[in-house]
């Protein structure tokens, strides 16, 4: 019932909603928490939680579970259809990781995430980290992760992912600065990449807290009813004593 009302919901979005940045941001969260949750459902199931009783059944039990991570991603159809072969753990990698044309690939999720991005206001650090995510997903060696846990590139991938949403003015590569390297112009133990206070933030501060007094001056002093806007006439009629 929960699926059938998402595409319920998914459905009614893409046939009545105006094509504005409110649906354009949707289709970006969409494809971003699509991506995440790919990768975690492949961290889920690449972490070995079926063990054979024989070491000759591992690749057999490897392969059942790689199956299942497909299924569990509605994949498994789709990726009978592009590979054609048997289910192995570097052909599903590659598959879930990089192929350009199934919508739960990541790969393909950060790709119409990127595309989305020229119709949002811009955010030069979002795209840059965005690109780098992309890289880092598309130049992956599904054969060396196969071989080795996957998990650890994961985790990585999430880790990227999640630091989308801490990129902003301050902060344009989403990492934390106060944990990077120490020592600027200003200050040996400041960060190596920040910026202080003083005198970038309170000189713009102060411009703008110096024309907010020059407007409430005008006001107070030459026009405290401001046409009526501020004070209506009435309140300046004479009280009836009786």
């Amino acid at each position: 019932r929960i699926v059938d009302g998402c595409l319920k919901v998914s459905g009614l979005l893409s046939a009545n909603v105006s094509r504005d940045i409110g649906y354009q941001f949707l289709r970006l969260g969409t494809a971003l928490e699509q991506a995440d949750m790919t990768t975690r459902i492949i961290d889920a199931g690449a972490s070995g939680l079926v063990t054979p009783r024989h070491e000759e059944d591992r690749e057999a039990f490897q392969n059942m579970q790689w199956m299942s991570v497909l299924r569990s991603l509605a994949a498994y159809q789709m990726f009978r259809r592009h590979v054609r072969q048997r289910v192995t753990a570097e052909l599903a990698l590659r598959f879930l990781l990089q192929n350009n044309e199934f919508p739960r690939s990541v790969h393909f999720c950060l790709t119409r995430a990127q595309s989305v991005l020229p119709t949002m206001p811009p955010r030069p650090g979002v795209d840059r980290h965005l690109n780098r995510v992309i890289g880092m997903t598309r130049n992956a060696d599904p054969a060396v992760l196969a071989e080795r846990n996957p998990a650890a590139f994961m985790d990585e991938v999430q880790t990227h992912l999640g630091a989308l949403h801490e990129v902003g003015s301050n902060n344009p590569d989403g990492v934390e600065i106060k944990k990077g390297p120490k020592g600027n112009r200003w200050s040996p133990t400041a960060p190596a990449d920040g910026v202080p206070f003083h005198p970038y933030y309170t000189v713009k501060d102060t411009f703008f807290v110096g024309c907010f007094l020059v407007i409430a001056a005008f006001v107070i002093f030459f026009a405290p009813t401001f046409g009526g806007w501020f004070l209506e006439h009435d309140n300046f009629t004479e009280a009836n004593p009786l």
